[in-house]
């Protein structure tokens, strides 16, 4: 069972960490903006039911006796309506009527006493108020002052010289002064909102920095956080590649010195096998056992040749190399493994690349000796050179019997093959060349039919 991979964990609770907290941040700060747009809209409330009462008030202090004149009240509506964030100033009567108002003449309507009606730019209020006052002791006539005392203002005025006649009473009803009507009127105030809107307006404007302030801080914070653990994770996977990587190179040492120590007794073993092999009085069974062991001996250094050539590590020598006279040198060669069993066509298209020569000659052996074996009985392996959006690539494809999709994958690795008599490195050598230059091994086949084995990424001289 292969280890789980737990390093997202930590990763993921940094992340709901972040959100959680950035969600309890913006939540705060959307609930301390509500309560100044409820605190703005309060004061407005409140500076609006204390101009109805300073109203109520100075419209009280200008009766008597159940009466008011016009013009005071137009004075006292005019005179408040020039308080900032006063509007308009109205007085109702209970039928309707309008009795007194000032400010701004606005279509303002006919709300009930109590309410409070917001509009975009304006909040306006009303409330209810009686002017007609039945107190004990007041009837049309005030109390008189003079020296008849408590009783009716029937006394003369101190320094006399008026009559008690009606036209010399003090409390005589003045010919300007109007009765209140019966029932309790409506008064109505119509404030600007514009202070309230301004406040609404910084109000959101500092959420809306404040809250991108803490995204960037808690999103900083994460991001620093789950850098720094995905540093950690690459470090801590870099010392392992570079450990694994130590141990591959000390195995590899380990085993080229152990096959080269080995091909020292094969050597032995062969030039014995070849002295019976050649001696005159050997018999016939003899001679075949001999020839066997020669034939094994020298199947089993190549193998080991193979695997010293894999093992060591690739450093390429990079000068130009043209395609076309590399390939026509090697053609005969290819065709000596051939024997006869496929015909073998080189095109170079005078491409020149940047390459290892040596290692380039045996990454083209390797794939067309693999293209050769593909064809059971005869065919055609084909080596061209061509030009690609990424650079030049080189192919070798053969109408062999093609290779099984599940296998595509595992061709580079080694020992891995499906023909007899191989070494098993082969591809694993030319992926080895192709990484050392930088190129890409790419295989595409099609079972029973063909196999195109490329090249490619060869970087072009022109």
């Amino acid at each position: 069972m292969e280890p789980r991979d737990n390093s997202r964990n930590p990763v993921i609770l940094v992340v709901l960490a972040a959100a959680l907290l950035a969600a309890a941040s913006i939540f705060l700060l959307v609930r301390q903006y509500r309560v100044e747009v409820v605190n703005a809209q309060v004061q407005l409330l409140a500076k609006g039911r204390t101009t109805l009462d300073a109203l109520t008030a100075g419209i009280r202090a200008q009766s008597r006796r159940g009466m008011y004149r016009a013009e005071r009240l137009a004075a006292i509506f005019d005179e408040l309506a020039q308080t900032p964030g006063i509007l308009a100033l109205r007085l109702r009567s209970a039928s309707g009527a309008v009795v007194a108002e000032g400010g701004e003449l606005l279509d303002i309507p006919d709300l009930p006493p109590g309410a409070a009606q917001w509009t975009s730019d304006t909040l306006i209020m009303t409330a209810s108020a009686e002017f007609i006052h039945d107190r004990p002791g007041m009837g049309l006539f005030r109390r008189g002052r003079g020296q008849g005392g408590p009783g009716l203002g029937l006394g003369l005025r101190r320094g006399g010289g008026r009559g008690l006649g009606p036209d010399n009473r003090e409390d005589a009803l003045d010919a300007g002064d109007t009765p209140w009507e019966a029932g309790p009127h409506v008064l109505t105030v119509v404030l600007n909102t514009g202070d309230v809107r301004f406040a609404i307006r910084y109000a959101r404007l500092r959420l809306a920095g404040v809250a991108f302030v803490v995204l960037v801080a808690v999103s900083s914070g994460a991001w620093a956080f789950v850098t720094q653990l995905h540093q950690r994770r690459l470090m801590t996977g870099l010392l392992l590649a570079e450990e694994r990587a130590a141990q591959s190179e000390r195995l590899a040492r380990l085993g080229a010195g152990l096959a080269h120590e080995t091909k020292n007794p094969l050597g032995v073993v062969r030039g014995l096998a070849q002295s019976i092999l050649e001696a005159p009085d050997a018999g016939r069974t003899t001679r075949g056992m001999a020839q066997q062991i020669v034939d094994e001996s020298d199947r089993t250094v190549g193998q080991i040749n193979s695997f010293l050539g894999f093992a060591r590590p690739l450093e390429p020598e990079l000068r130009p190399v043209d395609l076309s006279r590399l390939l026509d040198e090697m053609k005969p060669l290819f065709e000596a493994e051939a024997r006869g069993t496929a015909e073998i066509t080189c095109a170079g298209n005078q491409i020149t690349v940047q390459a290892d020569e040596s290692m380039l000659r045996r990454a083209l052996l390797n794939l067309v000796i693999n293209g050769i074996r593909a064809i059971q009985h005869a065919g055609t392996v084909a080596v061209r050179a061509e030009r690609a959006h990424d650079g030049a690539r080189i192919v070798v494809e053969d109408n062999g019997c093609g290779i099984a999709p599940e296998d595509l994958a595992r061709l580079p690795e080694p020992y891995f093959g499906r023909f007899e008599g191989g070494s098993g490195l082969g591809l694993s050598i030319v992926d080895q060349i192709a990484r050392a230059h930088g190129w890409r091994l790419r295989f595409h086949s099609v079972p029973g039919m063909q196999t195109q084995v490329s090249l490619d990424g060869l970087s072009e001289v022109g």
